[in-house]
């Protein structure tokens, strides 16, 4: 047998003081932003074309003009526009793009990528911090994440009692 101490059906018997939220608030207030964007041009290097992605990293290293390097190359450079950060995370999963593209400041270029059979070498073009979440709505996001945490934990407590009292039923 077994009993289950839902942690949503003590939700009810939980307060957060006003106190409680404005300091977590206080220390966690850079927390919620909304999303970085990014605008980012790159070319695609095939292998059979002959161009070794390590040396056109070097040269770009040289001349931070993605566009010109591609036109001299014979290369398309392709344009992601301005795209949210979970977007772009989504949209080059295979990449590993979130392990590096904090890294790279505005002209950047990035290290060439692989994957099969050809490369990526990116160039940050813009990159916009997210917007400041407005206050009532981080307040309220704390307000739920305090009183989930406190409902678990006067769940695991009454288990805890019911397990001392062996009343568990």
């Amino acid at each position: 047998a077994y009993s289950r101490f839902d942690p949503s059906s003590y939700k009810d018997r939980v307060t957060v003081s006003d106190k409680e939220l404005s300091d977590i608030y206080e220390k966690e207030k850079d927390r919620f932003r909304g999303e970085n964007t990014y605008r980012l041009k790159y070319i695609v290097i095939e292998d059979r074309s002959g161009l070794k992605d390590d040396a056109a990293y070097m040269d770009l290293l040289k001349a931070k003009d993605i566009e010109a390097y591609a036109k001299q190359k014979g290369l398309k450079v392709s344009d992601t526009g301005n795209v949210n950060q979970s977007e772009l995370f989504k949209s080059y999963k295979g990449l590993k793009i979130e392990t590096w593209i904090k890294d790279l400041k505005k002209g950047d270029v990035s290290l060439p990528v692989r994957e099969s059979d050809r490369s990526y070498i990116f160039q940050l073009v813009d990159r916009a911090e997210g917007k400041p979440m407005e206050k009532s709505a981080a307040l309220a996001s704390i307000r739920n994440r305090i009183s989930g945490d406190k409902a678990k934990e006067m769940a695991r407590l009454a288990a805890e009692d019911a397990i001392k009292r062996k009343s568990v039923s």
